[in-house]
């Protein structure tokens, strides 16, 4: 049956909003993400971290089958991820494979209207608490971000304006650069350039100092953004995007408000491992490799 989405499209701060009717259809596909693990020499402790997709956003995971069965499993923030402690011997690759079949849904622009979005006192407590608190890479404490966080929303008191505001706040400071980085907050306010992950870290601090609870979420290769609207709930923009608003959408395999020190750098989007008490990114070091793939079929 033919439904009507809207396109919230911004432009010098003024939204209007486009109609046009599509069809909702269900996306189910099958992947297999493999971690292949090769080193030259033994490691007694080798240690890694792999990211199982969370059930948000309208995904959903119909099957999953781990192998090897993993050491330990973990949440954080209701991201799930499964570790691994084994004694990896030279010259002998090893595999950990986690297959799945999931349901996603098709992306869907949405309208948000200002007039039924809720107070800022009405997000569960659990989210505001669990979303909205800092964390080094937000460097919330800092003065500058602060002053960033105050000059972004204005006077403005309606979450989805708000939201909206602090969105062109940080496309207007901030020009893309893919480098690969993930500096703090305050870091970029000086910088003033970023990859997609820094573009979702600035916008999130913003957000936060202001209450409103954000999280970012990635695939193998990109990350972005979602934030929560008083009586809409959890919605995704795009990093950098513009302005637009939707739900559905892309395989997230990872969704994470605050440091985990289980990965990379505390914030890396891919699996991880530790090697000499240190976590790393999937690599490759003299003939030695930790390799990430991830296959989708339909």
């Amino acid at each position: 049956m033919g439904k009507i989405c809207v396109v919230i499209i911004l432009l010098a701060g003024i939204s209007f909003s486009l109609e046009y009717k599509t069809k909702k259809r269900e996306i189910i596909k099958n992947y297999i993400h493999n971690v292949l693990v090769y080193l030259e020499e033994e490691e007694e402790n080798f240690s890694l971290c792999i990211p199982i997709p969370p059930e948000i956003n309208g995904q959903k995971i119909l099957r999953l089958k781990i192998k090897p069965m993993p050491d330990k499993e973990l949440k954080i923030e209701g991201q799930r991820y499964i570790l691994y402690r084994k004694r990896i011997k030279p010259h002998k690759e090893y595999i950990f494979t986690w297959k799945a079949t999931i349901e996603t849904q098709p992306m869907q622009f949405i309208m948000i209207d200002p007039k039924k979005v809720g107070r800022l006192n009405e997000i569960p407590l659990s989210i505001a608490h669990q979303f909205t608190i800092s964390s080094d890479m937000y460097s919330m404490e800092s003065e500058i971000v602060k002053m960033a966080a105050k000059e972004a929303v204005g006077n403005e008191k309606n979450p989805y304006l708000m939201i909206a505001k602090i969105d062109k706040y940080v496309r207007n400071n901030m020009r893309f650069l893919h480098d690969g980085m993930w500096d703090n907050a305050e870091v970029l306010l000086k910088k003033k350039m970023g990859s997609c992950s820094e573009y979702a870290i600035l916008f999130s601090a913003l957000c936060r100092l202001n209450r409103i609870p954000t999280r970012l979420v990635a695939n193998t290769g990109h990350r972005w953004k979602q934030v929560y609207i008083p009586r809409y709930g959890w919605v995704t923009m795009e990093s950098p995007g513009n302005g637009e608003i939707f739900t559905g959408g892309s395989l997230i395999i990872q969704m994470q408000g605050v440091r985990n020190e289980y990965l990379y750098d505390g914030w890396d989007y891919r699996s991880s491992f530790k090697l000499d008490k240190e976590w790393r990114g999937p690599t490759r070091w003299g003939n030695s490799y930790v390799i990430e793939t991830i296959e989708e079929k339909d």
